[in-house]
């Protein structure tokens, strides 16, 4: 597990009384004890920090000694709860035919130093497909128009709003998305 890149993937299912439940792919796993370092892992884990960055700074942020966490880590891994994200990259790219970009043992390190060496990897080469020129679409210049606003105002927005947006844009009427297990999380 030192070597690896600790991904959270499994679903948490349920929070009642200090217990966790999460469903992998296989079954629905309880848990009761460690429940705030869980947490901390669990969020933690993105695939982008090494096994070890997570550990030391869950350990930190926590007081609590680091070969715990390394354990609680280590069970979240034999559960299938954490995978780890090259493996899974390893795996997506198996399922889709498609080379990878870096090799699988490459670490963070040489994948920076691949980088800088060949700055120009994702230019398009000669052989880039590209599509016809055709008249834009109307939903396209929607999109072309779209812009962030990071300016707000005091003022609350109701309730039956934010519902009837979070309905027209993911409800089960709608299915706008495709979801693991048909299980369309949303988070507000």
């Amino acid at each position: 597990m030192e070597n690896s890149y600790p991904y959270y993937w499994a679903h948490l299912i349920n929070v009642k009384n200090n217990v966790l439940t999460f469903r992998t792919y296989n079954n629905d796993i309880t848990m009761e004890y460690n429940r705030e370092i869980i947490f901390k892992v669990i969020s933690s884990c993105n695939g982008v920090y090494s096994y070890n960055i997570v550990a030391k700074n869950i350990a930190e942020d926590t007081k609590e000694d680091i070969k715990k966490i390394k354990a609680i880590i280590d069970d979240l891994y034999s559960l299938n709860i954490l995978v780890d994200s090259k493996k899974q990259m390893e795996f997506a790219h198996i399922l889709t035919n498609n080379p990878s970009l870096y090799y699988q043992h490459l670490n963070n390190n040489q994948v920076i130093q691949l980088q800088k060496n060949h700055p120009n990897y994702m230019l398009p080469s000669k052989n880039t497909l590209k599509p016809k020129d055709t008249k834009e679409s109307y939903f396209m210049k929607l999109l072309r128009k779209r812009y962030s606003c990071r300016s707000f105002s005091d003022r609350a927005i109701s309730t039956e709003k934010i519902f009837e947006l979070c309905k027209s844009a993911y409800s089960s009427e709608v299915m706008p998305v495709a979801s693991a297990g048909n299980l369309t999380p949303l988070s507000i």
